[in-house]
């Protein structure tokens, strides 16, 4: 009978992740990319109103991939070098990123893109991840709209016009969005939607549209900019030390008086995940602990939370079959009853997640194994943040001050 009441609080949090998604849907701007053909270059012109934009890329150990987002970047829109540059910096990349990207930008010739080479952090300063790169480049940027871009992103047509109008439109500091993730291996099709589900039922995500909460969430993969919102925040400055510096910088954003807006944009972008659970369990170790306040105690509840959230209903399966088998028919009945509940409920939240961001339905019966893996990501990032051994893409990270 223990199982069983384990089972209907699985059941309980299954229906309120349902009830948080919906809630911060609701309030949830769903982006779509400008379309030139309907609405012309006039409008949008009138909007900017003669202001400039400016992409930044951080490049770290991105070769081979990094030329298929400044090639998006480049395409997707129709701003000519007056409004529009494209800056792409080298984060001492130790393999032939830097030599890649001066061959595009000598094959391409295009003079709203440059190409830097980033300089090594000052000796005795600390900057965690890509921030050091970001700031270096933002410094050499002239654009009075600054958009981050992860290299693994891939804008639409229009995305980067569509991002721009939300903003103005908005009257926000700062935009970011869920684009649809490229998942193609086993790894991401497995764990990112259970992650998606975690995201979309975050308390922090309708938050960050409510100006009387501190709350903010976005996503470092495209965050968008004005330029005085950037640096009245303190920008790449002000979170050089922080692992999860995305969230952060939203916060700081927030705090300094400006709005931020975070929307649905699976037709504006895609996004390139993890190659297999290895880069993926570096990626969450290194920001599970950082998203409970660097709380270890919250990140081992998450752990317990995520176990009993998606993997009980896979495991009453299999209880329940078991008792059959022993003869406990009313028990085995009762269990299999509230586990396929369970399962429908995961299968609910799933569908409504490939409804929302595109993220399709293979492997969804996979979430007891989600689950698992989750909860393994955070015991590690916890056990990682206590022994100090964090790291990002295979570089020791400093301890956070």
């Amino acid at each position: 009978m223990i199982f069983g009441g384990l089972l209907v609080f699985s059941i309980l949090l299954l229906v309120f992740y349902a009830i948080r998604m919906e809630r911060s849907v609701r309030v949830l701007p769903h982006l779509i990319p400008y379309d030139e053909a309907i609405y012309g270059r006039e409008p949008l012109f009138r909007l900017l109103q003669g202001k400039t934009v400016s992409v930044i890329i951080g490049a770290h150990n991105v070769e081979g991939n990094v030329a298929r987002c400044i090639e998006t970047v480049l395409e997707s829109t129709f701003l000519d070098p007056e409004y529009f540059e494209c800056i792409v910096i080298d984060d001492e990349s130790t393999d032939g990123t830097y030599l890649e990207l001066a061959e595009i930008a000598r094959a391409k010739h295009d003079p709203r893109l440059r190409v830097m080479y980033g300089q090594p952090c000052p000796s005795g300063e600390i900057w965690i991840g890509k921030s050091w790169a970001c700031f270096q480049a933002v410094r050499q940027a002239r654009g009075d709209y600054i958009l981050f871009l992860d290299a693994g992103m891939q804008l639409q047509p229009g995305s980067l016009e569509s991002a721009l109008v939300a903003l103005v439109h908005q009257d926000a500091g700062l935009l970011s969005f869920f684009p649809e993730n490229d998942m193609t291996n086993v790894a991401a099709k497995i764990v990112e939607p259970a992650i998606t589900i975690a995201h979309l039922a975050s308390p922090w995500l309708a938050a960050t549209h409510n100006p009387k909460s501190a709350a903010a969430f976005a996503g470092g993969g495209f965050m968008l900019f004005t330029r005085d919102a950037y640096w009245t925040s303190g920008g790449y400055a002000g979170v050089g030390t922080v692992a999860q510096e995305d969230m952060e910088l939203a916060r700081k954003v927030k705090k300094a008086g400006f709005s931020v807006v975070i929307g649905l944009g699976p037709e504006m972008a895609k996004h390139s995940m993890p190659s297999g659970f290895t880069e993926m369990g570096e990626s969450y170790a290194r920001n599970f602990v950082c998203a409970f306040g660097h709380n270890t105690a919250f990140a081992l509840v998450s752990a317990v939370i995520l176990v009993m959230t998606f993997c009980l209903p896979w495991l009453g399966v299999i209880f329940g079959i078991s008792e059959l088998i022993n003869g406990m028919y009313d028990i085995g009945t009762l269990q299999l009853g509230l586990a396929t509940a369970g399962i429908g409920l995961q299968y609910c939240l799933r569908l409504r997640v490939e409804q929302l961001l595109h993220v399709p339905m293979t492997c969804w019966w996979a979430m007891g194994i989600a689950g698992f893996v989750l909860a393994a990501f955070d015991v590690i990032s916890a056990l990682k943040h206590g022994l100090d051994v964090l790291t990002w893409k295979d570089i020791p990270l400093p301890k956070e001050r």
